[in-house]
């Protein structure tokens, strides 16, 4: 039936320490009588204080198996799982790549830049030093500015013959005014100056405000309406990387 102990063999069992154990040659397999095994897979078990060594045919239940010589480390063994997390990290990795490269709907892409906003504000909140606050502004500023450009030449014309609201989009572009007038007026300031640092946090009120009103009410107007939100977005996000290009982002 199984054949006499050939020598010890050291092995590590998966998650168990090293040790060495005796490896038997050539069992028989139940369910495959006709193989010709090297080894049993071997298992520690505790019991009663004591390890006992039991057998497990691969072709049954084993999972992992030595053979005589062969020294199996634990490294080796946590190195041989390693390649299926490869396998699924570089999987996650590709599908973000296609999603990036996947043009966003109209939407998507001005949920993304109210999201942006929203970061560069809590962060301006948080600095101290002048200069930190003077760059950080600047990209505030230029970031709405072309967001707002990209909505009153694309978005909103299109909107306005797609929904019937005018409205709604009349109130919208008059925010965008006075957000524009607040740019301008934090543009033709430094840092540290007086009133710099309330002409940010007021402009962050601002745009609260009209995000609140775009993505409760207008955005799914549009989405209930008969746009074309891919292409709307394809065309607003050529748009932005000229706009951006020319400032300089």
């Amino acid at each position: 039936m199984l054949g006499a102990p050939k020598g010890p063999v050291r092995v590590s069992v998966g998650y168990l320490s090293r040790c060495d154990i005796e490896i038997l040659r050539r069992p028989i397999c139940v369910r495959k009588p006709s193989a010709s095994l090297l080894v049993s897979e071997l298992i520690l078990a505790h019991s009663s204080g004591t390890f006992a060594a039991m057998r497990r045919c691969r072709y049954c239940t084993g999972r992992l198996h030595a053979s005589r010589r062969q020294e199996t480390q634990h490294g080796e063994y946590q190195s041989r799982k390693k390649p299926s997390a490869t396998k699924a990290g570089s999987k996650s990795r590709r599908k973000d790549e296609r999603a990036a490269t996947k043009p966003a709907d109209a939407i998507k892409l001005l949920k993304a830049d109210h999201k942006e906003a929203k970061t560069l504000f809590k962060q301006y909140e948080g600095l101290e030093d002048d200069a930190e606050k003077q760059a950080l502004a600047d990209k505030i500023c230029t970031a709405l500015t072309v967001h707002a450009q990209i909505e009153e030449e694309i978005y909103y014309p299109a909107t306005r013959e797609a929904i019937d609201d005018d409205d709604l989009l009349d109130e919208a572009e008059v925010e965008h005014t006075s957000a524009k007038q607040l740019i301008a007026e934090i543009r033709s300031m430094k840092a540290g100056d007086r009133l710099f640092d309330a002409k940010v946090t007021v402009l962050g009120e601002y745009i609260n405000h009209h995000v609140e009103e775009e993505e409760s009410e207008m955005f799914p107007e549009s989405r209930d309406s008969d746009l074309d939100l891919k292409a709307l977005g394809a065309q607003m996000a050529a748009r932005k990387e000229e706009l951006m290009a020319q400032a300089g982002k």
